[in-house]
């Protein structure tokens, strides 16, 4: 996903109220949830931290089963 895409990944029903700082924090903690190694993903704790913003989110590597979507 792009940075000029991520409100494309929405219902449009919710067009117009969806944060994009939200969405944006939203799925990058979602990709770290779907690493293919279960040691890269965080704990719930570490989730729950950085959807409310009291953790910093680093970019996670693109995990191989999304890659293979891509293809």
């Amino acid at each position: 996903m792009t940075n000029d895409t991520p409100l494309r990944a929405t219902n449009r029903r919710l067009e117009g109220s969806v944060k994009e700082v939200e969405l944006m924090r939203a799925l990058k903690v979602a990709f770290w949830c779907i690493q293919d190694e279960v040691f890269m993903r965080p704990s719930m704790g570490e989730v729950v931290k950085m959807l409310e913003g009291s953790m910093d989110i680093n970019t996670s590597p693109m995990p191989q089963t999304v890659l293979e979507l891509i293809e």
